[in-house]
């Protein structure tokens, strides 16, 4: 809003990143384990996995190709480095793992995979890509598919491992 957007305005611009909305789904998840209604522990799991990789792809990828700072950073920080930690600390310590099975890996890719089709639906009609892996106008529609591809991948294999050491703990 300090660009001179209204609230609305604002909130649509924000609302085009995989790291806003999986914060948004964090916070509603989090409140329900505030209020005593705690998530299934697959859903708690994706959680993890979607707000780590966010943690890591930005540090990997894209936390150099801009320069925060003021509240900016502060957010910044949160949503990139604090919240993916603090999830994985909660998640660590405080979820049931013995009941995830391998079915559960559906579900942790949806969110990712059902995101790329939002991104890129929303780019298609405005031309604003929230993420230059995801930019049509750049890569090409096929370069495009691809790194959704790889992420889609990377969603699944961060989620198999998890599944083989948590089953292999649990046990």
């Amino acid at each position: 809003m300090g660009e001179g957007f209204t609230f609305l305005e604002a909130l649509w611009v924000n609302g085009r990143f995989f790291t806003i909305l999986t914060n948004l789904l964090m916070a509603v998840s989090f409140t329900l384990v505030a209020l005593g209604r705690v998530p299934a522990p697959r859903w708690l799991t994706g959680l993890m996995l979607w707000i780590g990789l966010v943690g890591l792809v930005y540090h990997a990828v894209l936390a150099a190709l801009w320069d925060p700072e003021g509240l900016v950073l502060v957010a910044d920080i949160l949503v990139h480095t604090v919240t993916p930690l603090g999830t994985l600390i909660y998640w660590l310590f405080f979820v049931r793992k013995g009941g995830l099975r391998w079915g559960d890996l559906r579900l942790w890719i949806a969110w990712p995979l059902l995101y790329c089709v939002y991104a890129l639906g929303r780019g298609a009609v405005d031309g604003i890509y929230p993420y230059p892996f995801l930019d049509v106008g750049a890569l090409g529609l096929l370069g495009v598919l691809t790194n959704a591809a790889a992420l889609g991948g990377a969603f699944a294999l961060a989620g198999a491992v998890v599944l083989a050491l948590t089953r292999r703990t649990v046990r």
